[in-house]
């Protein structure tokens, strides 16, 4: 089974594109090329910033604007996904719900993939993938506790913001896999191996074919 096909046209599409999009400039795109693969629509988080998660925002708008402007006026079920390959220890909670939220949006589905470690506040960018999928060996890590800023007696709704940060982080953990709200409560944290974030369908496939890649 094949999971994503290469346009033959990518590079070709790509190149006239860049040239007719006015919002993303030839010196912003330079920027994104350390952790995007254009061409092949692959993009490469490392680690999770503010500054990260808007060049995540940019390139997937990016690809959005590419298929909209598609002749084959392609059906969003029939574009071509964005494959996002995760390796990372975490980051910035506000820029991984940034990049959360980004996916989420995007109309050309997102795939997730785990190629060593999702762990913290990256197993939330993961879980925003619409197909997940990892390397057999790597592992994921997810961690409840939210790490609160030193914030003055002025700002008194801080406690309650956090509380309801914390609601949306559940949410998200329940309704995508089958985590329960039991464990999810008793827990402080989870430690999983590729097999057990399939069997909780955290990942929806473990790769075992390079051909997939």
């Amino acid at each position: 089974m094949k999971i994503w096909n290469t346009s033959e046209n990518s590079e070709k599409w790509v190149n006239n594109i860049i040239r007719n999009i006015k919002d993303i400039s030839v010196d912003r795109l330079e920027e994104l090329l350390p952790h995007i693969d254009f061409v092949n629509r692959n993009i490469y988080l490392d680690s999770i910033t503010p500054s990260i998660a808007t060049k995540i925002d940019a390139v997937i708008r990016f690809w959005n604007l590419i298929d909209e402007k598609d002749i084959n006026n392609l059906d969003i079920g029939a574009r071509e996904p964005i494959k996002f390959y995760i390796c990372t220890l975490g980051g910035s909670l506000s820029a991984a719900m940034s990049i959360v939220d980004t996916i989420k949006l995007s109309k050309t589905p997102v795939y997730t993939i785990n190629t060593g470690t999702v762990y913290k506040e990256g197993f939330y960018v993961y879980l925003a993938g619409r197909k997940r999928f990892s390397y057999p060996r790597a592992s994921f890590y997810w961690e409840k506790d939210i790490m609160p800023f030193n914030i003055t007696e002025t700002q008194s709704n801080y406690d309650d913001f956090l509380e309801d940060q914390r609601l949306e982080l559940k949410d998200l953990v329940l309704e995508s896999t089958r985590i329960t709200e039991n464990d999810y409560e008793k827990r402080k944290g989870w430690w999983m191996t590729a097999e057990k974030a399939n069997s909780l369908h955290v990942c929806n496939e473990v790769l075992r074919n390079s051909h997939l890649l």
